[in-house]
């Protein structure tokens, strides 16, 4: 088909749209977005659907698009060479911040598209380093990349990273899993007999003869962005995106709800088997074609609503994961690695770790990747066995038994070509013996957004105040831990020499990360 890009298989298809809906009037709205007036006329035509034809030009103007590239047409060219110089490799992975909430479906991408979709999610990686888990953009970047080129999926997608019209993504893990929780409370405020009839069956199905409680349906609901994302039918999700540039994230929560509503007129007179979540998730396989316009008729979903329900769902998470914090460690399960580590001996010290990892990499079972006991001191091989693997956890100890190290959020091999910093702001430090204390990003990017750094002389994390948060050396035998601005820590290693915060490496160890 015409409407899809040069990266789009000729299987693609979409739904029909009545091209009557789609007169002079709306597309003089769109060149004019967002003009007053013009917002109103488009967000409604919008909701009756999108003639395949305009989509592109919809999509590039309500982004941002359509202006950025009028103003930087280079910059994303400009970019990648500056990130890697004049030959640019054929493959990338996914930054571990965009992890997608869902195994990301790629559609009709080709091949070639989807390693499009992976370089330009590496340059917004590069160009927001403070973005902690975006676990939303990959979906979105494989979206726009099915209608146009690659340059404007990437101007698309940064517009929508920095609006400031709406609100698009969530920028911090915190945020996302705020996110989550907030549909339970719209569903219960906005279609509360949906709401009853779920909790009913989650009451049935766990046999609790006591009202369940809300943490309970918060763990029910909170994969909803799963429904969306991961389950509904590529032409229905095209229009979800089509509203979705145009109104903001709300769009989001009411897609959410409508699925409860449906799902509830459904089975209302039956009973919900197995899994709550799951059985959503076949549900949505088979969508009925009102669901966008269900979603539109819930009534009250203002963004002052929204931005009350996270602010306390902001607090709320936080709290939860600071249980392990307050000794209660038992509720963390760290998965078994598959070598015994030499520095990290005590389960205890894994349980406390594991509490302050991205909850996304807590489910994954820890791999040794390498250790100076097996494969030498020299750091070269240590960015060898590395690899491509990202994050990454670095551990570090003195002939003092002190054991300290750091939470490195992304691959080695994004040292080249020359000594800089990279990284995201999920990168930490931290101290297990004799204290455990972990030492996050402060958040100030203009500043200190010095994550980790690397060449063949030594390794790094963190910076400023002229000192290190952790330095190793060449040979793995000297190292350096001082206050940096990048985490505010203090010094990590008690033993280190007062003038110049070094210490002497007795061992070094980096574990990765594999599903299992």
């Amino acid at each position: 088909m015409d409407s899809f890009s040069r990266f789009v298989s000729d299987d693609a298809q979409l739904d029909d749209v009545d091209n009557a809906i789609w007169n002079d009037g709306v597309t003089r709205s769109i060149e004019q977005w967002p003009a007053s007036g013009s917002v109103e006329k488009v967000k409604k035509t919008v909701r009756k659907g999108v003639v395949d034809s305009k989509r592109k030009k919809l999509w590039l103007r309500v982004c941002g698009g359509a202006a950025f590239l009028e103003k930087r047409p280079q910059y994303y060219l400009e970019t990648l060479q500056a990130m890697y110089g004049p030959i640019i490799p054929d493959s990338f992975d996914i930054p571990s911040q965009f992890t997608p909430c869902c195994q990301l479906r790629y559609f009709w991408l080709s091949l070639t598209g989807r390693q499009i979709a992976h370089k330009i999610l590496n340059v917004l990686a590069h160009l927001h380093p403070d973005v902690q888990s975006c676990p939303l953009l990959a979906t979105t970047v494989v979206m726009l990349l099915h209608f146009m080129d690659e340059d404007q999926c990437f101007a698309c997608a940064e517009c929508l990273l920095e609006s400031k019209r709406e609100t698009y993504f969530e920028h911090s893990h915190s945020g996302f899993v705020a996110s989550q929780r907030t549909l339970t409370d719209l569903a219960r405020s906005r279609i509360s007999p949906s709401f009853k009839f779920l909790t009913r069956a989650v009451s049935e199905r766990i046999e609790r003869r006591v009202p369940v409680r809300d943490e309970v349906m918060y763990e029910q609901l909170k994969g909803w962005q799963t429904w969306v994302f991961g389950v509904l039918p590529f032409p229905l999700l095209v229009r979800v995106f089509d509203c979705f540039f145009v109104e903001g994230l709300k769009v989001l929560f009411r897609v959410g709800l409508a699925i409860l509503k449906h799902f509830y007129a459904e089975f209302k007179h039956h009973a919900v088997s197995g899994d709550l979540h799951n059985a959503v998730c076949e549900y949505v396989k088979h969508p009925p074609n009102e669901l966008l316009q269900t979603g539109f008729k819930v009534r009250r979903v203002s963004r002052r609503l929204l931005e009350r329900y996270r602010a306390r769902n902001v607090s709320a998470s936080q709290s939860l994961g600071d249980i392990a914090d307050h000794g209660f460690q038992s509720f963390i399960v760290v998965p078994q690695a598959d070598k015994q580590s030499a520095i990290v001996t005590e389960a205890s010290q894994w349980h406390t770790l594991w509490s302050w990892l991205p909850s996304r990499f807590q489910v994954c079972k820890p791999c040794r990747l390498f250790s100076t006991e097996d494969d030498g001191y020299n750091l070269t091989t240590l960015y060898n066995r590395c690899g491509s693997h990202e994050p990454l956890l670095l551990f570090v100890r003195t002939p003092q038994k002190e054991s300290v190290g750091a939470f490195l959020s992304s691959s080695w091999e994004r040292r080249f070509p020359r000594f800089h910093y990279f990284g995201t702001g999920e990168t930490f430090v931290f101290s297990l013996t004799p204290e455990k204390r972990q030492y996050r990003w402060t958040e100030e990017i203009d500043v200190n957004a010095y994550f980790m750094a690397g060449d063949d002389s030594c390794l790094a994390v963190g910076g400023g105040r002229s000192s290190y948060a952790l330095w190793l050396d060449h040979d793995l035998n000297k190292g350096v831990a001082g206050p940096s601005t990048t985490f505010d820590n203090p010094p990590l290693v008690p033993s280190a020499n007062t003038s110049d915060n070094s210490f002497t490496v007795s061992s070094v160890e980096i574990y990765g990360f594999e599903d299992h």
